[in-house]
């Protein structure tokens, strides 16, 4: 049996953002604001200023789906500019499972990069900033593609867990099929946390 529906089974959806009003209320500003008319499979979004101008903008990662960013136009509106710069899919140009993400300046350039978790038999994927220009799949590079294959990630934060002033990555696994073993012996339906530690 199946316990998830796969995303190839349904349509996506558009994102929704809510303005504050400074009063206890919320008012819808998605079509305003340009993110309520993108097609989306989002299940998690990042906000960090990636090119350093001084505005917010919004990462989100998608489900088998081209991952996004979205660049502040500085007028309230948002450009959705992840293909051109090099952060919608994996290395081989495919759409991966992107589950959780998060984002910090692990390589202590200045620049926010992007990790973004999948399911097993993929990738997580890690975005350097190429100086708010462009971003780099480093996955291979930093080791990280060679540790994730057989795990299935959801939550993700960079910390510095051991003080040393370089940000480390905290995942959280599990895959999505409680009899996965049964089928593929080399997973797991429970699965610990991945704990990744800057090498520099």
């Amino acid at each position: 049996y199946r316990a998830y529906c796969h995303p190839d089974q349904f349509k996506p959806t558009t994102h929704v953002v809510f303005h504050n009003n400074g009063d206890g209320t919320f008012t819808d500003v998605s079509k305003h604001c340009g993110l309520g008319s993108v097609a989306s499979k989002g299940l998690g979004i990042a906000i960090n200023d990636f090119d350093r101008d001084g505005w917010p903008d919004i990462a989100v990662a998608n489900d088998s789906f081209p991952e996004q960013l979205f660049r502040n136009n500085r007028d309230g509106t948002f450009t959705e500019v992840a293909v051109e710069r090099g952060m919608a899919y994996d290395e081989d140009g495919k759409t991966f499972a992107g589950m959780g993400i998060d984002c910090a300046d692990y390589d202590n350039d200045g620049w926010p990069d992007v990790f973004i978790d999948a399911l097993a038999n993929q990738r997580y994927a890690l975005y350097r900033n190429q100086a708010g220009t462009s971003f780099d799949y480093v996955s291979g590079a930093s080791g990280i593609a060679g540790l994730s294959a057989v795990h299935s990630g959801w939550g993700a934060k960079f910390l510095d867990y051991d003080n040393d002033g370089w940000q480390d990555l905290l995942v959280a696994q599990g895959h999505v099929m409680d009899n996965i073993a049964l089928t593929q012996p080399s997973l797991r339906y429970k699965e610990t946390l991945l704990l990744l530690r800057n090498q520099r």
